[in-house]
């Protein structure tokens, strides 16, 4: 055991210098062993950019109650949150959830959070997760887990394949996205305050839907935290 652990380490290692980390904003080659994978200069540089407005109030039709949104989805933002899902580059949730929560501190917020009881991620599909190998919602909802002390229920399940949403209008990203989710595990949630957790925020047809599924399977209050917003 003790060999084997010696060579996984070594191999590694090899891979490390074959295949160096690099940034998830400037492409810059970092450091073999680099705990985070975004560099001090950008981390710093991203964080004085945030958005000036992190509140966002939902429509009073929305079963979901408000959005939380660190940065602006452009730019630099926009082209990490693509490497942290594109390109396999896992590590970097670590650091973007470090990210958010250094920065999004308004008061609104800090009494979300503290009525919050659970956070659940936005799902994939099973087949669109199988090819990508990792649901990057589920990751940033493990690390502002442990950076929040609150517990993660993975329980929202995609039921229906939908098309990506990039290209399609506001209605047509509604249209393609109604009944989609569906509540697996409903006492995870039930009478919970509940904190939906994801990558992006755009039109908020994803999160509405997300939400309605939620409160159908019995959560109380919903509301969203994501990296960024268009």
């Amino acid at each position: 055991m003790g060999n084997a652990k010696k060579w996984a380490g070594t191999i590694d290692r090899i891979l490390q210098l074959i295949y160096p980390p690099r940034c998830g904003f400037c492409d810059a080659v970092m450091p073999c062993g680099a705990e985070f994978l975004i560099c001090e200069e950008c981390a710093e540089r991203a964080e004085a950019g945030k958005l000036d407005s992190q509140d966002l109030v939902q429509p009073v039709e929305s079963e979901l109650f408000r959005v939380f949104s660190a940065f602006p989805y452009s730019g630099a933002y926009r082209d990490a949150v693509a490497r942290f899902k594109f390109e396999g580059r896992k590590g970097m949730a670590a650091e973007l959830g470090q990210m958010m929560r250094r920065v999004t501190d308004s008061y609104v917020f800090r009494e979300a959070m503290k009525d919050c009881e659970v956070f659940v991620p936005v799902p994939l599909h099973k087949g669109r997760q199988r090819l990508r190998g990792y649901n990057q919602a589920l990751l940033l909802a493990d690390v502002l887990g442990e950076l929040y002390n609150k517990p993660v229920a993975d329980c929202l399940k995609r039921v229906k394949r939908t098309s990506p949403m990039a290209k399609l209008s506001p209605e047509g990203r509604a249209k393609n996205i109604k009944d989609a989710f569906k509540v697996t595990q409903p006492e995870a949630v039930a009478a919970k305050s509940v904190m939906l957790i994801d990558d992006i925020f755009t039109t908020g047809a994803t999160a509405r839907e997300c939400a309605a599924a939620l409160k159908k399977g019995g959560a109380g209050r919903v509301c969203a935290f994501t990296f960024a917003r268009a």
